[in-house]
């Protein structure tokens, strides 16, 4: 443990600059939200024909919206994390992590805000002295310090309970509230210092620092809220657009919230690399809405769908019904109204689903690995004797290039 004097300093001069700059962020977003240029105003469209005046309406009534969301996010909640971050060159910079893009606060030298979507977002998730590299910039950046943060604002103003800080000078500890920090730490002299140490082993009287991280004590039956993720699912969130992942875990390991942050991330296209872009095929303002739409997910339970939409709704993620299902209902909406085998209001559909009647034969669910590997054997059949057929009717075609394609396949 380093002297208490220096420790104390440190813990009070981060305390005092979070809570100023919660603050100025939560005071420029209300300002955002109460500036009338944020609402939608068509003049500068004057000249544009009918058709090209109701996109650029509809494009720019959806940015205010989304603008909207975000200011309003950020004067609940400011910031999620500061980190202390130095380049190769020895020059320091202190991030503010934001869980929603950020505005720009005026007069806090040396500050930098970042949405945790944004490639400099990863900082907040590494260790001390972890390295993340600046794409197109020959140069790093190593994480010195790292404060995750869970801002409230009351009628005494900002807090942040509790703030979990790591550095080399405190090494790792949990403060409960900084305000009341700032608050005990006033209340102590010179001739105090010496008694920080004995009272910071003895988790203080007010109980308020402790070494370490305190968890949370789960007090309802929700998804845990996670603004940031550890370093390995931050990476998994971060995976190009067209990566494919298989998450496996315990429960409460945190798949869900990796899979709601990075379908957040993805959504966003002010995140997407111009390759990700290319992907999903955004091209303008409707492309845009459709890639917003092309997603589902699914759940094994009624009730485990109340719980992730409550928390995509804490990521300011639109989450209708449609797009979260569980299986079991998605499954027969596919027999009822696309595939017409179930009958439905309208009388399409030749049967009726009827959950206690058993449809498959006795043994099938118990020995399953022989019931795939004689669908796999039919399907492999089927698939070489079409083969065979389109190979011969290539060998007896007329021309003698086509005809030796089809004598190759048959060899093969």
């Amino acid at each position: 443990m380093p002297e208490s004097k220096d420790y104390e300093e440190h813990v009070r001069s981060v305390a005092d600059e979070s809570l100023d700059v919660f603050s100025k962020i939560a005071d420029a977003a209300q300002s955002e939200l109460d500036d009338t240029k944020i609402h939608s105003r068509f003049g500068d469209f004057a000249n544009l024909n009918s058709f090209a005046l109701e996109k650029a309406r509809e494009t720019k009534s959806r940015i205010a919206q989304e603008n909207f969301a975000s200011y309003r996010k950020l004067v609940r909640e400011p910031a999620i994390a500061r980190v202390v971050a130095k380049k190769n060159n020895g020059e320091e910079t202190i991030y503010y992590i934001c869980r929603e893009t950020p505005v720009r606060i005026k007069h806090v030298a040396n500050i930098r805000l970042a949405s945790y979507r944004s490639p400099v977002g990863r900082l907040a998730s590494l260790p001390i002295g972890g390295e993340h590299w600046l794409k197109g910039k020959e140069d790093s950046l190593y994480v010195m310090e790292n404060a995750k943060f869970q801002p409230l604002q009351d009628a005494e103003g900002w807090d942040s309970k509790p703030t979990v800080l790591e550095s080399s000078v405190c090494n790792l500890i949990t403060v409960e509230s900084l305000r009341a920090f700032l608050r005990d730490a006033d209340k102590l002299d010179e001739s105090d210092f010496s008694r920080l140490d004995e009272l910071l082993r003895e988790e203080i009287k007010s109980d308020n620092v402790v070494k370490g991280i305190r968890r949370d004590i789960h007090k309802k039956m929700e998804l845990r809220d996670q603004p940031i993720l550890d370093e390995y699912q931050d990476e998994l969130f971060r995976l190009p657009l067209d990566s494919r992942v298989l998450l496996s875990g315990a429960p409460g390991t945190g798949k869900t919230t990796t899979l709601i942050r990075r379908l957040g991330q993805k959504l966003d296209v002010g995140f997407l690399s111009d390759d990700e872009k290319r992907i999903a095929g955004i091209k303008n303002s409707v492309t845009e809405n459709n890639h917003s739409q092309s997603w589902i997910m699914f759940t094994p339970t009624e009730l485990l769908k109340i719980y992730v939409k409550e928390a995509f709704n804490r990521e300011d993620i639109p989450a209708p019904d449609e797009r979260i299902r569980t299986w079991d209902g998605f499954r027969i909406d596919l027999a009822r109204r696309h595939f017409g085998i179930l009958r439905s209001a309208s009388g399409r559909g030749s049967y009726v689903m009827k959950d206690s009647v058993s449809t498959l034969k006795a043994g099938l669910e118990t020995d399953s690995i022989a019931w795939f590997d004689d669908f796999d054997h039919w399907q492999k059949t089927i698939f070489l004797k079409e083969m065979r057929r389109y190979a011969k009717s290539l060998e007896e075609y007329s021309s003698s290039e086509i005809s030796l394609l089809g004598k190759r396949l048959l060899t093969i």
